[in-house]
C-alpha cells in the first residue's frame, strides 16, 4: 500500500490482515489518518480468513472509513472505500488544505 500525503509524508509497506496478530507479523493492522477536523479516517486490510472468513463485503480489499471522536470513543462511521489491487481512493482537502490518496498495490492473502 501507498499513502502519499506530499513531500516527505509517505508511507510505502504492507498492512496486517485484520486476523493477524500486528505483534507477530510486524507491520501496521490499521493506520489512522488523523485530521486536524473532527474526523479521521481509518483503513485496514480485510483479510477473508479465519475468523473473518464468512464475511461478504469488502473480502480481501482495503478498506478506508471515516469515523468522528479520534477513533477513541463511539461515534458512528461511514465506509468510503473498498479498494483492490491497483485501486486508489482520494480523500478532500481536510488536512490543513491538502488531500492524501491511498493507492493498493497489490493484494497478498493466504
Amino acid at each position: 500500500i501507498t499513502i502519499d500525503a506530499g513531500g516527505v509524508r509517505f508511507y510505502e509497506g504492507d498492512v496486517a490482515g485484520v486476523i493477524e496478530d500486528p505483534s507477530t507479523v510486524n507491520v501496521p493492522q490499521v493506520i489512522k489518518l488523523n485530521t486536524p477536523i473532527g474526523d479521521d479516517f481509518f483503513l485496514h486490510f480485510n483479510l477473508k480468513s479465519g475468523f473473518n472468513n464468512g464475511t461478504k463485503e469488502g473480502a480481501n480489499q482495503v478498506m478506508i472509513t471515516k469515523t468522528g471522536r479520534e477513533g477513541n470513543f463511539y461515534s458512528p462511521s461511514v465506509l468510503l472505500a473498498k479498494l483492490s489491487a491497483g485501486g486508489s481512493w482520494t480523500s478532500d482537502s481536510v488536512f490543513n488544505g491538502e488531500d492524501v490518496t491511498v493507492t493498493v498495490n497489490s493484494i497478498g492473502t493466504y
